[in-house]
């Protein structure tokens, strides 16, 4: 999925990380609903996952966070993430696209 201009308008007139990260939980979970799963957002910030998604009695604790494209073959890198915290990570990039790993 991609939302073409949302974050990179945003950008350049707010730096704030906690803005950043809300806007990708938001984006996730928006296209976490269009795949048919039930979502719900971590409140507290030191919670121990950032979204739950249900569908068809299954449980995922999501992990978000931002990527970025790097080298020559445009690789996509996140920052390190305790994969013992959760079941999926959703990368989403400033061009509003999501990987996710694993894939879903």
């Amino acid at each position: 999925m991609k939302i073409s201009g949302s974050y990179s308008d945003y950008k350049s007139s707010h730096k704030n990380c906690g803005n950043t990260g809300a806007m990708g939980e938001i984006l996730v979970t928006y296209d976490l609903m269009l795949k048919g799963y039930e979502v719900y957002r971590a409140i507290s910030p030191s919670s121990s996952c950032d979204i739950i998604a249900l569908k068809d009695s299954k449980v995922l604790r999501v992990e978000v966070t931002k990527g970025a494209r790097k080298g020559k073959a445009q690789r996509l890198w996140w920052p390190p993430h305790d994969s013992s915290r959760y079941d999926l990570l959703a990368v989403w990039e400033s061009d509003g696209s999501i990987t996710y790993s694993p894939d879903i």
